[in-house]
């Protein structure tokens, strides 16, 4: 992912996790003037979007508000 920033193969980039140790990662792309978008279930609960992460990114995506469209 970084690499790809870094070599100029993308604009934006779109991480599918909730993991906060990304967030690192995540603000050194934005440091490349990157735009990164996070998208993870978020149930409050379950704590799975990890606060870090969220803060991080330029956008974030709530699968949770979908997961019918992800079930099968």
């Amino acid at each position: 992912m970084i690499c790809d920033a870094c070599s100029n193969l993308c604009d934006v980039l779109v991480l599918v996790t909730g993991d906060g140790d990304l967030a690192p990662a995540v603000r050194r792309i934005r440091s490349m003037h990157k735009s990164i978008e996070v998208a993870s279930f978020d149930d409050p609960s379950k704590k799975e979007f990890a606060w870090t992460l969220k803060n991080a990114a330029d956008r974030r995506i709530n699968l949770t508000a979908n997961i019918d469209k992800f079930k099968i």
